[in-house]
């Protein structure tokens, strides 16, 4: 059944319409897996070279972006691989549980890290959530991300808006960043990433020197 899957369902013009609904039916076109990604492609949830008999079952396929569909490539669950989560049925993205911490650098530059709060979850779902940001390489993708915040954040302190900014405005204005930015998703990047640079010390007081 999986050889039919891309002569007969991604080939044929009569089933775009099926197609289409899957990817449309991602909030704002947003990769479900990364969250920041445009939905381009479909992605087997579980991959149709190991499960044949889930090529075309509607629940196992997933929108998502270029890059966290090729990330993931064939990646399938197992008694040792943790299951990445799954859009459609896991209650996991209402919790809290994505934190960013800012440190510095290697060239002295603050640098944004993330981890998984696993406080706030059970031992296994934090294990699958460790896999699902490990698989869709999500460690190294958000903290790339991050940098533009900071280049951004930057770049507003140079400008007539941001120059004369004192260390409580810089705190104020981080906060509304990461309300904004976040789009009221719970584990957004963008948002950790701004209550990280808005917790800092020593981003705000050591690196950007604010008073």
């Amino acid at each position: 059944m999986s050889a039919l899957y891309d002569p007969q369902f991604v080939g044929r013009k009569g089933t775009r319409d099926l197609r289409d609904g899957i990817k449309n039916a991602a909030p704002n076109s947003l990769c479900p897996y990364c969250g920041e990604g445009k939905v381009a492609q479909i992605d087997h949830y579980l991959p149709k070279e190991s499960y044949a008999g889930t090529t075309v079952h509607p629940p196992n396929l997933v929108p998502a972006c270029a890059d966290c569909n090729f990330a993931k490539l064939a990646y399938a669950p197992g008694p040792s691989s943790p299951a990445v989560l799954h859009p459609y049925f896991d209650s996991a993205y209402d919790i809290p549980w994505l934190s960013a911490k800012i440190s510095e650098g290697k060239i002295g530059k603050p640098v944004i890290a993330y981890t998984v709060r696993s406080s706030l979850v059970s031992r296994h779902l934090a294990s699958r959530l460790e896999t699902h940001m490990t698989v869709f390489n999500l460690w190294n993708r958000f903290s790339t991300w991050a940098g533009q915040s900071l280049d951004n954040f930057g770049g507003y302190l140079t400008t007539n808006h941001g120059q004369y900014m004192s260390l409580l405005q810089a705190r104020d204005h981080l906060e509304r960043m990461e309300i904004q930015q976040s789009g009221g998703r719970v584990n957004s990047w963008e948002g950790a990433a701004h209550k990280a640079m808005r917790t800092s010390d020593w981003y705000l007081n050591t690196y950007l020197k604010l008073t």
